[in-house]
């Protein structure tokens, strides 16, 4: 009873294809393709925000199941993707924050080589709600690797967005790149989410996240 008190962050996709069919995503191995995204990107997302703001009719697809991996040696790590596969989840996020001891040239294919199922790459800071302390160029470069390495999916955190997508090596145009928002004290008023939506999209997401803190249920 006491868990079901606690205030639980609420969390709110763009209203947009967020994972493609499972049978769309490359393979591990195959070569990414390097074209330009940027402009195909922006255009989808922009009519993506389009129709929110419009009220669009449309019918949304389902929602699919996301697990997050947490376990804090590589070891572990696996070993609950596999379970975390079984149990019927749609997609895992592996959060590399929570491994003690993660080196990325060592771990990383290895892990995502691991994973049955469409998966999404997080390695959140303590600034934005995580574990990792180490160096942000470091972060930010394991994120790029694993883009560059036929990870479907990577989460980058909308304030470190200018950076990671400055840095060398083009992310392909198979990896979809999550821009996330997170605010650990309320939700803001619906106009301010739209112009936060409108930003995110604005730095390059395929996808947009916003996280927030619901104080009640208005929220």
């Amino acid at each position: 009873s006491s868990r079901c008190s606690q205030q639980l962050p609420h969390v709110a996709w763009a209203p947009r294809s967020l994972l493609p069919a499972k049978p769309n995503l490359s393979p591990l191995g195959q070569a990414p393709d390097c074209n330009q995204r940027t402009a195909p990107r922006m255009a989808s997302s922009q009519q993506s925000a389009s129709a929110v703001e419009a009220g669009s009719s449309q019918r949304m697809p389902r929602s699919l199941i996301t697990t997050s991996v947490t376990a804090s040696t590589v070891q572990a790590f696996i070993q609950e993707i596999q379970e975390v596969a079984a149990a019927g989840v749609d997609v895992i996020e592996l959060r590399l924050d929570f491994l003690q001891d993660f080196d990325t040239e060592r771990d990383l294919q290895r892990i995502m080589q691991a994973c049955p199922l469409p998966y999404i790459v997080t390695y959140r800071p303590k600034w934005e709600g995580g574990n990792y302390e180490g160096l942000e160029a470091a972060r930010l470069a394991t994120l790029k690797f694993a883009a560059l390495s036929g990870a479907p999916f990577v989460d980058v955190e909308y304030k470190a967005a200018h950076v990671f997508f400055a840095a060398r090596g083009e992310v392909p145009i198979s990896c979809k790149v999550i821009l996330s928002s997170h605010n650990f004290q309320v939700t803001p008023p619906a106009e301010e989410l739209l112009q936060l939506q409108r930003d995110i999209i604005a730095a390059g997401a395929d996808i947009v996240k916003i996280a927030t803190m619901a104080n009640d249920v208005a929220d």
